[in-house]
């Protein structure tokens, strides 16, 4: 199983993927756990701070809209982890594709979480809220487009091809992506 899993993670699809699931929650908890904080450093007042985020529902002319508003949290994160799980199936190898999605799970909910509390919480400590979430922006803005060129590059100049590792027994050889230049 670890001669497997290694193998999965010197694939660059696999790799780049979890870094941006990594980065996705990362930034999801800092501005999720920092947003209070960084408004309450800019001297804002408590009513404020409970009121942004009712901001959206300030511009509802019939209640039963507030179910929409509601409804889009569901459709946006949850077919961000359909997403996740699809592009798992393109980008994992035969029988590895529940470890790839296991991995995104954990590197986005425990790692990716975990590290968006404690460097954000040095960040905010050692510079500002201001800094920090411009910091974050970023990081995000950067990891979107040199992914988006990732893609892209890999798409057009690659084509994936699925083959067996060497050094694995026949009852254990997955089906491995590897991109050959075209």
């Amino acid at each position: 199983m670890w001669k497997k899993t290694m193998f999965l993670m010197k694939n660059p699809d696999v790799l780049s993927f979890v870094l941006v699931i990594f980065i996705l929650g990362t930034a999801f908890c800092f501005t999720k756990n920092f947003m209070f904080w960084y408004l309450e450093g800019m001297n804002s007042p408590s009513f404020l701070i409970g009121l942004i985020p009712a901001v959206r529902y300030s511009f509802l002319q019939d209640p039963w809209y507030s179910l929409v508003l509601e409804g889009t949290n569901i459709f946006t994160y949850h077919l961000l982890w359909v997403a996740v799980v699809l592009y798992s199936h393109e980008i994992a190898p035969e029988g590895l594709t529940s470890t790839v999605i296991a991995t995104a799970g954990s590197i986005h909910y425990h790692i990716g979480k975990s590290s968006g509390s404690l460097v954000g919480g040095f960040i905010m400590d050692a510079f500002n809220g201001r800094v920090a979430f411009r910091v974050v922006g970023i990081i995000c803005l950067v990891s979107a487009v040199l992914y988006a060129l990732y893609l892209y590059i890999r798409r057009t100049c690659f084509t994936l091809v699925r083959e067996h590792p060497a050094g694995i027994e026949d009852q254990d050889r997955p089906n491995v992506v590897t991109m050959k230049v075209t």
